[in-house]
């Protein structure tokens, strides 16, 4: 249980991390005003029209933007949540819980292989989210099969 804490405690700061460091490259989003109309969505459905001011654009609006034009600390961001998920909940938890991480494993790798990225950083986010969450599905199927517990409903490693 140490341990576990301890890999949560390191992916939360890896988390926190490319998190401010995809907000600082998505700032670039109010200097590119050409950008305003189709990056800065969230934005305008908040102000409910055309985004005019650089005060008007909203935080997750720099997350779209550092998604399309620079991807690799959101990207790094998204596999460290995924990593997070897994820690937390595999092999301490019972299979419920097990199987409904894994549900959202698949769908996020669905969702990403139906999406059609209009941008090259956008691929490649996408790419990363469809890899990552293969290999955790994959892992994750693996752990659960190869478990001694799998059909007793125990936890493992108490």
């Amino acid at each position: 249980m140490k341990y576990k804490s301890i890999i949560l405690a390191v992916l939360s700061l890896f988390v926190l991390m490319t998190g401010f460091f995809s907000l600082y490259e998505g700032s670039a989003l109010t200097d590119d005003t050409e950008q305003w109309k189709y990056t800065a969505v969230i934005s305008q459905m908040m102000n409910e029209g055309e985004v005019l001011q650089k005060s008007e654009i909203s935080q997750l609006d720099f997350f779209l933007y550092a998604i399309k034009f620079r991807p690799f600390f959101p990207a790094s961001m998204i596999v460290f949540i995924l990593l997070m998920m897994f820690v937390a909940v595999f092999p301490f938890l019972h299979r419920k819980t097990s199987g409904s991480v894994m549900v959202v494993y698949l769908l996020l790798f669905l969702v990403s292989l139906t999406v059609q990225p209009a941008e090259k950083g956008t691929a490649s986010f996408l790419d990363a989210l469809r890899y990552s969450s293969l290999l955790l599905l994959c892992l994750s199927t693996f752990i659960l099969v190869k478990s001694p517990t799998l059909f007793n409903r125990k936890v493992v490693n108490e």
